[in-house]
Order: C-alpha cells, then sequence, then structure tokens
C-alpha cells in the first residue's frame, strides 16, 4: 500500500511540476495548425507535456513569443517525469518564410566618400 501511495504521490508531483513550466514557458512549438507550449528548450531538443504531446516526427517550427527561432527535424526521444522530450536531427536558423514573389532591393540610403583632393 505504501508503495502504491508513493508512486501516487510521485506522479501528482510531477503533474504540478509540468503545469508550472507550461504556465512560465514563453517557447512553443507549432506542427501545421497546432501549438503545443515548450517545458524545457536546449541546443540539442526540447521537451513537451506528455499529456498533450503528438508523436511528432518531421519538421517543426520553434517560437519565441511571437518571434521565429528556427525550423528542426525533430524525432521522439523519450517520455520522462511527465514530458516528452524530443531530439533534433537537423536544425536550420531563424528563417523568413519563402517569398512567392521576387522582393524590391532597398534604395540606397547614401554613399560615403572618400575626403576631397588636395587635403
Amino acid at each position: 500500500m505504501d508503495g502504491f501511495l508513493a508512486e501516487r504521490v510521485a506522479s501528482a508531483l510531477d503533474e504540478a511540476r509540468v503545469a508550472k513550466s507550461v504556465k512560465r514557458s514563453r517557447y512553443k512549438v507549432v506542427v501545421g495548425n497546432k501549438t503545443f507550449p515548450v517545458t524545457k528548450l536546449d541546443d540539442k531538443g526540447f521537451s513537451i507535456a506528455a499529456m498533450t504531446a503528438p508523436t511528432m516526427r518531421g519538421y517543426v517550427d520553434i517560437y519565441d513569443g511571437p518571434h521565429l527561432i528556427g525550423r528542426q527535424l525533430v524525432v521522439l526521444a523519450s517520455h520522462a517525469g511527465g514530458e516528452a522530450v524530443y531530439e533534433y536531427k537537423l536544425q536550420s536558423a531563424e528563417c523568413e518564410a519563402p517569398a512567392d514573389y521576387v522582393r524590391k532591393r532597398e534604395k540606397i540610403a547614401g554613399v560615403l566618400t572618400g575626403p576631397p583632393k588636395g587635403l
């Protein structure tokens, strides 16, 4: 009976820890039209709450608030402590969405010249 109670307490503590980190998170993962808050993020991967985590495999976009951090190719690594941990298979830097048209070049604001002759 004590082992059962300890397991329930441990799982409740894990759920509370994950819920707290989800509320604090400013990072999010976007897959298609679904968004998931990130609980941990580092240079090797990220984790999200296991109860909401799909089995993502493929390209995902990671945002810091409204700003795109990059597009990564991910694979599910493990489920541990109420979190689903995903590892990067391929990383890309911050990027813009591809344009369907040719962008105009920005006009030159000014030209720097050298010192005048004779000085």
